[in-house]
């Protein structure tokens, strides 16, 4: 799980605390999840609903491992891939995440990371420069969608800099990662 606690300490730092943009299709967001996700959780556990400010580290961790990391299959890809790909999942989706990446490995982007997927990814990361080529293909195309994005949807202009950052601190992040160890 070291690429998970990774993944999840770079997203986090750039999730920031508490948020409630009208321009932000996601609503109430604490650490990243949103009131709608943090009160589908709450349920599925039997819990009473409550403010998504009150979400515990615990819960925090689990929706990210359970609703993130692993409906992307991030654990069955090099980890400098798994981290890239569970960032956008966070930011931007799990089906747009998988989507992406199956559109930067060039086989139908479908949204279901399945065998012919998760083959065409270990053929094109087969070693670390090819792993490093492909994360940065991918990153380019999360910065194309992100301009895409934001000249569809105009109100997502205020976004912009910060999502294209956030890609850039990524890259900068993932070209000298170093897995850590576990915990």
């Amino acid at each position: 799980m070291s690429a998970f606690n990774d993944a999840l300490a770079f997203t986090l730092k750039w999730e920031g605390g508490y948020s409630n943009n009208p321009n932000d299709p996601g609503g109430a967001t604490m650490k990243g999840v949103t009131q709608r996700v943090y009160t589908a959780y709450l349920q599925s556990h039997g819990l009473p609903n409550t403010d998504v400010r009150n979400i515990t580290d615990d819960q925090l961790n689990d929706i990210y491992a359970s609703e993130y990391w692993s409906p992307s299959h991030c654990q069955s890809m090099p980890a400098p891939v798994g981290v890239a790909v569970f960032d956008l999942a966070v930011n931007g989706g799990v089906g747009r995440a998988v989507k992406m990446l199956q559109s930067t490995l060039g086989v139908t982007a479908d949204g279901i990371f399945g065998p012919g997927s998760l083959g065409a990814l270990n053929a094109q990361t087969s070693n670390a420069a090819d792993t490093s080529a492909f994360v940065t293909n991918y990153l380019n195309a999360r910065e194309n969608y992100y301009r895409t994005l934001a000249t569809q949807n105009p109100k997502l202009q205020v976004f912009l800099k910060g999502w294209l950052n956030r890609v850039e601190a990524l890259k900068t992040y993932l070209a000298n990662y170093q897995p850590s160890q576990p915990a």
